[in-house]
């Protein structure tokens, strides 16, 4: 089996970082089919390199910073959380730690999707208002209208409040819907504008 280091078994690290990426995809590749049983897809070769050309930057990473400062690396060795280590000890930064999850993410297939910023997540979550049913607009706005007609007289008045009164007590019989609970509450925000004598507020409904 062809390993990483040759025939040479003093091969350093160092040495294995130089080597190219696709000779060292090549080589675990090999081994990888060999334990799977099967040979690796294009994609997956792709990916196996793209996940070892990321390694060996970390590596790299890792390897002159712990040098720089032995104690630090030694500290991070000992955590649990070894790469949140390395980003407070100051061996790694988040942009590293995030590097290194999205590759393994991908060679998994559970790609990890950047988090959208706040405003852009609730734009997401926060769905469009549905529009008032139109008949059920000019049904209500017919009836103020004709109040005003008359003058918003007393017998006017009370015809309003007696249609809308009706109007609410069978949309209450129908089933709860998203749409028949709009109908409930413009015809009742009506029936208190009248009783209040606040008839201007019929534009309310008109700009809707």
């Amino acid at each position: 089996m062809e390993s990483l280091v040759g025939s040479d078994p003093n091969a350093t690290f160092d040495k294995i970082l130089n080597m190219e990426d696709h000779k060292i995809a090549k080589v675990i590749g090999k081994h990888i089919e060999d334990v799977r049983d099967r040979p690796l897809s294009n994609e997956e070769w792709e990916q196996l390199e793209k996940a070892i050309s990321a390694i060996k930057k970390i590596s790299a990473k890792v390897y002159s910073n712990g040098l720089q400062a032995p104690e630090a690396l030694y500290r991070a060795a000992e955590r649990n959380d070894f790469d949140r280590a390395l980003v407070e000890e100051g061996i790694l930064d988040e942009k590293d730690v995030a590097m290194i999850k999205q590759v393994f993410a991908e060679i998994s297939s559970k790609k990890i999707e950047e988090k959208p910023k706040l405003k852009q997540a609730q734009k997401q979550v926060k769905e469009e208002p549905k529009s008032l049913p139109e008949d059920a607009k000019l049904e209500v706005l017919s009836i103020l209208q004709a109040l005003e007609f008359a003058d918003y007289s007393e017998s006017a008045k009370e015809k309003a409040l007696q249609k809308l009164a009706s109007m609410l007590e069978e949309l209450s019989k129908e089933k709860l819907t998203a749409e028949n609970l709009q109908r409930i509450g413009l015809v009742a925000f009506a029936l208190e504008i009248i009783k209040r004598g606040e008839f201007e507020r019929a534009e309310e409904i008109k700009r809707l």
